[in-house]
């Protein structure tokens, strides 16, 4: 049990990390930027979650958590990476 809860452990400083660049979107007006990020991180939870849960072993569905976790950190980043490259724009448009 200690084992999963340290592993686990790994993905939510990942999910931080995405809500407070999703939280930035949303303050630069890209709600829609910051909601595809989410929903393919819930994809990537679920779908990974599942099929470790039920191939393997129900203690393995923390692995879906790391994916979707990284992935919804991954793809906030990089979106607002490239807002912010456009600094200004952003901040007019907001």
């Amino acid at each position: 049990m200690y084992t999963i809860v340290g592993v686990d452990n790994l993905a939510y400083p990942l999910f931080a990390l995405a809500l407070l660049n999703t939280l930035a979107l949303f303050r630069f007006i890209r709600p829609s930027v910051a909601v595809k990020a989410l929903t393919a991180g819930l994809a990537a939870n679920v779908g990974v979650g599942f099929v470790l849960s039920h191939a393997v072993n129900t203690s393995f569905a923390m692995a879906g958590l790391i994916v979707g976790a990284a992935l919804v950190a991954t793809l906030s980043t990089v979106a607002v990476r490239r807002t912010l490259r456009r600094a200004d724009y952003a901040l007019a448009a907001a």
